[in-house]
């Protein structure tokens, strides 16, 4: 049976992982093979992992002894040659991924373990998601470089992936297929034990504006105060509150993100949700998704709220997913017009039978996006051969 190797730069709560999960359970389907799963780093998704198949961890949690590795590089010195338990472990990882048959690289931020993985025998597959600031945060000229020249094919989930990718890199683009997101087809969720989610259902009145991802200046949460300001400013007697989901409330984004809203006044106008195995009763409970992502290659989180006929109001420029939404299931608003951003806010609030033409439209695509019976042909062509 084929082994595969699927390469993740960790095991985090975030989109990245959570779509090669999603990819490595579609192709078990579909396909006889035995996955192996190698983590840059571990993180809250490393046992879901673990279910799927065998899993080593690059830069294991165990923490190595400081005072033996600081022994070794003391023996070294004076060229007494001594591995460190680190560098024993990476071995036994090196050798036991010699006898894989296939590679699937998933995210640009591999690029170290791809240099130094025996791996040059093999058929390797990069799945890139990532644009310009992703880029230079997690990688570089050369490491992109390595990866083009490394792998033997190369998927992305939108054209701007791509366009970037051979604009701002030199990729050929031959060598790259645009590979859709795997969209579970979720039975509608019904487990309202929890706290946030209870405060917002019982505000059934309400028009629940939802942000979603991690807080940080690619996915615009340093807007988000001055969205609320302009917000209740224009619509004073609205009924609009706003949620966001996916933050980690021990971060100095939200640390700032509050000083904020404080001194605006604003902090009981919005919940903050932390990271959650399951967010589909707050997009369901949602009225509108609002994306003030500044870079965001193809956020999954428009493609799952598209489940629950939730719209978008998103800045045309900041990524592909204008690609899916095109401008009757969303509404693109210029780069960081946020007066833009929070008049269509107002209009959508105001405006039901507007809101639920958008929520029809943008639900039918993603029924006809998660049910492309091809779109898993590019990869399964090459595992298959």
């Amino acid at each position: 049976m084929k082994k595969i190797l699927f390469i993740s730069h960790n095991a985090s709560n975030t989109g990245a992982p959570i779509l090669l999960l999603r990819l490595i359970n579609e192709l078990l389907e579909k396909v006889e093979f035995t996955p192996i799963i190698l983590l840059n780093h571990g993180g809250e998704l490393k046992h879901q992992f673990e279910k799927l198949g065998k899993v080593y961890e690059w830069n294991p949690e165990k923490k190595y002894r400081i005072k033996d590795e600081l022994a070794i590089r003391i023996l070294n010195k004076f060229k007494i040659k001594v591995n460190s338990k680190i560098q024993h472990h990476r071995d036994d990882i090196i050798n036991k991924l010699s006898k894989v048959d296939l590679v699937f690289n998933n995210t640009i931020a591999n690029g170290d373990l791809l240099e130094v993985l025996n791996l040059d025998n093999k058929i390797i597959i990069t799945y890139l998601h990532e644009l310009e600031v992703g880029i230079k945060i997690d990688s570089s000229y050369e490491k992109m470089k390595l990866i083009h020249d490394k792998s033997n094919y190369l998927f992305v989930p939108s054209l701007a992936v791509k366009v970037n990718l051979v604009n701002g890199y030199n990729y050929n683009s031959n060598k790259i297929t645009i590979l859709k997101y795997i969209i579970p087809k979720w039975d509608l969720v019904n487990d309202n034990s929890d706290l946030h989610f209870k405060q917002f259902n019982s505000l059934n009145k309400s028009f629940v504006v939802s942000f979603c991802g991690t807080l940080d200046w690619r996915k615009g949460c340093d807007l988000v105060p001055l969205i609320m300001k302009l917000t209740y400013k224009k619509f004073p007697t609205s009924n609009i509150i706003f949620q966001w989901i996916g933050a980690d409330l021990s971060s100095k984004e939200y640390l700032v993100l509050m000083e904020d809203l404080y001194k605006l006044n604003l902090q009981n106008k919005i919940t903050f949700i932390e990271k959650q195995h399951n967010i589909h009763n707050y997009l369901k409970n949602s009225s509108i998704l609002l994306l003030p992502s500044r870079e965001d290659a193809f956020p999954l989180v428009v493609l799952e709220a598209a489940q629950y006929k939730v719209p978008c109001i998103y800045f045309r420029e900041a990524g592909g997913i204008f690609e899916f939404l095109g401008t009757d299931a969303g509404i693109p608003i210029d780069y960081l017009d946020i007066d833009e951003m929070v008049n269509n806010l107002g209009m959508l609030a105001s405006n039901n039978e507007l809101l639920k033409k958008f929520g029809i439209a943008v639900n039918s695509k993603i029924i006809a996006y998660a049910s492309d019976a091809k779109q898993m042909k590019p990869l399964l062509d090459i595992i298959n051969n």
